[in-house]
């Protein structure tokens, strides 16, 4: 079990190193264009900042181990050690709800800033 947990932990943390590598490589390279500033950007730079648990702008990989880790365990729903296609689904539904949440929320905000300018 403790393989099968350690062969997930590095499976997760082999599909984000690509967006961690172009992160670091966008701050350090001053020749290098800046990330994007569209949605993309701004989400790895919240991860990032989350990641970042001991606040000095970089992550190493204790800090990203233990994000990739605590992750993991959110998905794990029944706590065996394996994320299943269930839990997958399940994690995936939350996700997606909370996305339509916040979007009727911002779409009200919106709503009501407009009417507040048009009054004025």
């Amino acid at each position: 079990m403790q393989n099968k947990l350690f062969t997930n932990i590095a499976l997760i943390c082999v599909f984000s190193l690509g967006s961690l590598s172009t992160f670091a490589q966008a701050e350090n390279d001053e020749s290098s264009t800046p990330l994007p500033r569209h949605k993309a950007g701004k989400h790895l730079m919240k991860q990032m900042q989350k990641m970042d648990a001991n606040e000095d702008s970089q992550v190493d990989l204790a800090e990203y181990l233990a994000h990739a880790e605590a992750r993991f365990r959110r998905l794990d729903a029944d706590g065996d050690g394996y994320i299943t296609k269930d839990e997958r689904r399940s994690a995936h539904q939350k996700m997606r709800k909370k996305v339509r949440e916040r979007r009727e929320k911002w779409r009200e905000q919106r709503e009501q800033f407009d009417n507040e300018a048009d009054d004025s």
